[in-house]
């Protein structure tokens, strides 16, 4: 049998507790060993919890572990760029969350760190993991492959915020420390100062359906207009080769999750309905309907996709390329492609807003 991976948490933040502790722990290939935290009452109640056997109350410190192969970062956001940065140039093979950084050019420090190092660094984009998103994902190889739709004519996103379901858990809540993780601004150089806040959340909340239609869609994707007309309203309209793609982006306070991705084709459509993120062991629906052949009418095909949890589905791959060297579908060096797509949004922002 294989040697088993060690692995460190950095940040024990919701996320770790509810998500990627829970996730990597059902894994048999892995050991947890060190958890850090700035907060280290949190970090060491969180290894009590979960009997993991040391307990960090910085970043440094836990990197300085010999015996971890790999760290797992779940981080406020401006700090996960610096101290990827700092686990990468450790030899550590890296799984963050999404975004990876604020900017196209931090995003290539990071990559050019991991390349030296020559260390994998995958970046949190587990909706790609969900098993009604693999599925539409064939299905979209073989749509777009054997055209028995005919072209793709229009693709509309559509993405309401809300509820997350990450009520449905208890994670442990703590003040926050008095000492500050190392930071990166969470814009880009050139965006001028006003629009750093908002191109901050539409980036770290939004930054998951960018990926999506990169991963789903067969053709690169341009900017053709952004209104942003408030932190909790936009629209994009996009380009791909001819083919218009709208992007509804919001988020409100009702109890619910809206976020649907249509793919309209000459003959049928596919309909993607993601479920909130932190809602474990639920899957994506998937609607494919088709002009049925004979009569003209609509046939609709309503796969049954098993109950998975994405978390857990990305950190058996996580495993598995650090093991293999397999290809990873949210390698660091693609998820640039999102950055560069959003800064182009904020290059195309109407100012009026």
């Amino acid at each position: 049998m294989s040697k088993k991976l060690n692995i460190g948490i950095i940040g024990t933040g919701k996320v770790a507790q509810i998500a990627q502790i829970p996730a990597f722990e059902r894994l048999d290939a892995i050991n947890i060993m060190a958890v850090a935290d700035l907060n280290k009452d949190v970090a060491d109640a969180i290894a009590r919890r979960h009997h993991i056997p040391h307990a960090y109350d910085s970043h440094e410190a836990l990197l300085e572990n010999e015996e971890l192969d790999a760290v797992v970062t779940v981080l406020p956001r401006p700090s996960t760029g610096p101290i990827s940065l700092d686990c990468l140039k450790a030899r550590k093979h890296l799984l963050t969350e999404k975004p990876m950084c604020g900017s196209v050019a931090q995003a290539q420090v990071l990559n050019e760190e991991a390349q030296k190092a020559d260390r994998r660094h995958i970046v949190g984009y587990m909706k790609r993991f969900d098993a009604g998103v693999a599925w539409a994902k064939k299905a979209m190889d073989r749509l777009v492959t054997e055209k028995p739709l005919g072209e793709i004519m229009f693709v509309r996103l559509h993405c309401y915020q809300g509820d997350d379901a990450i009520h449905a858990h208890n994670p442990l809540i703590a003040p926050l420390p008095e000492k500050k993780s190392p930071e990166w601004s969470m814009a880009p150089a050139w965006l001028e100062e006003e629009w750093h806040i908002p191109y901050h959340v539409y980036l770290n909340r939004y930054c998951h359906d960018i990926n999506l239609l990169h991963h789903l869609l067969p053709k690169p994707l341009k900017v053709l207009q952004f209104r942003f007309t408030a932190l909790f309203s936009q629209i994009a309209l996009l380009d791909m080769d001819g083919v218009t793609v709208s992007v509804e982006t919001g988020y409100n306070n009702f109890h619910g999750w809206d976020e649907v991705l249509e793919i309209y084709f000459e003959k049928g459509r596919l309909i993607l309905k993601l479920p909130p993120p932190f809602l474990p062991f639920t899957s994506a629906s998937v609607e494919l309907v088709s002009a049925d052949g004979t009569s003209g009418g609509p046939k609709t095909e309503t796969p049954v996709i098993p109950s998975s949890w994405a978390f857990y589905r990305q950190a058996e791959a996580f495993v598995e390329a650090i093991r293999t060297g397999s290809p990873s579908p949210n390698d660091a060096v693609s998820a640039v492609q999102d950055l560069a797509l959003i800064e182009e949004l904020w290059k195309n922002v109407e100012k009026s807003c």
